[in-house]
């Protein structure tokens, strides 16, 4: 645990300088891949036991909604997931899975991908 002052600009030079080269010696390269999914007619409430189960089958996966309100009635989400593996290879095979079977059981439930950032589904 690294403790670091709140002024933004100190806490940033402290990071940057000492507790970054830290990180990176006690843990060595690590790799990140993300994917943004568009989701159109799901509230949050519903999409929250989808992304529990997709955490529990891959951990140390961050997956994170955002509302983005509703639009001419339809409910509005932006999914960000995100992976950070050792490889680079791992990191992109994981985060596309995690998207592949969170966009199945978010078409199953009647929502629909309308955006991917990272992913493309099969036939699209």
């Amino acid at each position: 645990v690294f403790c670091l002052p709140g002024v933004p600009a100190e806490m940033r030079a402290i990071f940057r300088n000492a507790v970054e080269p830290e990180v990176r010696r006690r843990l060595g390269r690590l790799f990140r891949s993300s994917v943004r999914l568009g989701i159109e007619g799901m509230y949050e409430s519903v999409m929250a036991p989808l992304i529990g189960r997709a955490l529990v089958r891959h951990p140390g996966t961050y997956i994170k909604s955002h509302p983005k309100g509703t639009k001419e009635g339809v409910s509005r989400i932006e999914l960000d997931i995100v992976v950070v593996k050792a490889s680079k290879s791992e990191a992109s095979a994981v985060s596309i899975r995690v998207a592949s079977e969170m966009a199945k059981e978010i078409e199953a439930s009647g929502a629909r991908i309308v955006s991917s950032t990272g992913y493309r589904r099969a036939g699209a």
